[in-house]
């Protein structure tokens, strides 16, 4: 880092006082690393409503490079933020099972217990019904983008990221038919690794930020962008003072995995995000290198 961008940045952490102790560990730990596929991780592919968005979500960057829109099955709601930890899971399990080169399955076996455990929750008769509600989102919502498996813009296609769900070998397990795109992206390792407490991070906002901050920062010293830009990114229906509250929230809070995320404001100018590794997570990147993604070292 030059001098003039260690002062910016050293100028940007006085900008939001904020407590800079690392947050707490959480318990909640998978059998297995977790990965997530980069493309999902910037994008608004997911809601980040607490409850069932039943509108489309669209966007489109400002450049007019990369486009979207999700649209939920009838009567449904379209895949949210907390579902996407089923793809995570699916996506981390076919990494730590099968070495680089190796042929992935287009159905993935899966045990609903494991699942429900690795994100911390209980396997209560509430939790499997939520969980079926998931893999029914999942399933049901359609996916028309040129956004493609690695993340670049190209041809238009329509998807959805699961296609079936029906019973699996063992008993009570879910057989998962994977979509396409979504098999595509992990056959290929367009992916990255996320923090092994992420299923620890509290609320809906908090996650997004954390995968945002995840594929833009990675081990890099820094990352800046506006607060309009991260709303856009959002794909939320909110009003943006309403998203501004949320952001200055989790400034406040400083609270968010390996990531330290400040508050600029510019005057009459729209305010920045300022988004910068802890230094834990710089210590992680000097550790031996095991069966990583593409990509890993972003």
């Amino acid at each position: 880092m030059s001098d003039e961008d260690r002062a910016l940045f050293d100028w940007e952490r006085l900008a939001e006082p904020a407590i800079i102790a690392p947050p707490v560990p959480s318990p909640h730990r998978a059998p297995w690393p977790l990965y997530d596929v980069r493309a999902l991780m910037e994008r608004p592919f997911f809601s980040l409503a607490s409850r069932e968005r039943p509108t489309p979500i669209d966007y489109a960057d400002p450049q007019g490079r990369c486009w979207l829109r999700a649209v939920p099955a009838a009567g449904g709601g379209v895949a949210s933020i907390r579902d996407a930890e089923l793809l995570i899971l699916i996506a981390s399990r076919l990494v730590h099972e099968r070495p680089r080169g190796a042929a992935v399955p287009e159905v993935v076996d899966l045990n609903p217990r494991q699942l429900l455990q690795a994100r911390g929750l209980s396997a209560s008769g509430r939790e499997y019904a939520l969980l079926r509600a998931a893999f029914a989102r999942l399933r049901g919502t359609r996916y028309t983008t040129n956004i493609g498996p690695d993340g670049k813009p190209g041809p238009e296609r329509t998807f959805t990221l699961i296609t079936e769900v029906g019973e699996g070998a063992g008993r009570g397990h879910l057989a998962v038919a994977l979509g396409e795109w979504f098999h595509t992206a992990v056959a290929q390792r367009h992916l990255l690794s996320l923090t092994e407490s992420y299923f620890g991070i509290a609320g809906n906002y908090e996650r997004w930020l954390y995968r945002v901050a995840r594929k833009h920062v990675g081990y890099q010293p820094s990352h800046y962008t506006t607060v309009a830009t991260l709303w856009g990114k959002s794909g939320q229906g909110s009003p943006l003072p309403r998203f501004r509250h949320e952001l200055r929230r989790i400034v406040r809070a400083n609270a968010l995995p390996d990531y330290q995320v400040f508050w600029l404001d510019r005057g009459k100018d729209e305010p920045r995000i300022s988004m910068c590794p802890r230094p834990e997570m710089l210590d992680r990147q000097r550790r031996p290198a095991g069966n990583t993604a593409r990509g890993e070292r972003r």
